[in-house]
């Protein structure tokens, strides 16, 4: 549960639309996870421009 809640609060949570994209981006909706890894979403803002 530590868990869910650290990656959840990594988020900026000031604009739903861009934590649903972020979320997106990290494969938060993913429905296989054969084929795609949930990434955090420190490493998304890493690599964000």
């Amino acid at each position: 549960m530590q868990k869910i809640q650290q990656w959840t609060d990594a988020f900026d949570h000031e604009d739903l639309d861009q934590v649903i994209d972020a979320m997106k981006a990290c494969n938060a909706f993913e429905k296989s996870l054969m084929q795609y890894q949930l990434l955090s979403p420190t490493e998304f803002a890493a690599d964000a421009p």
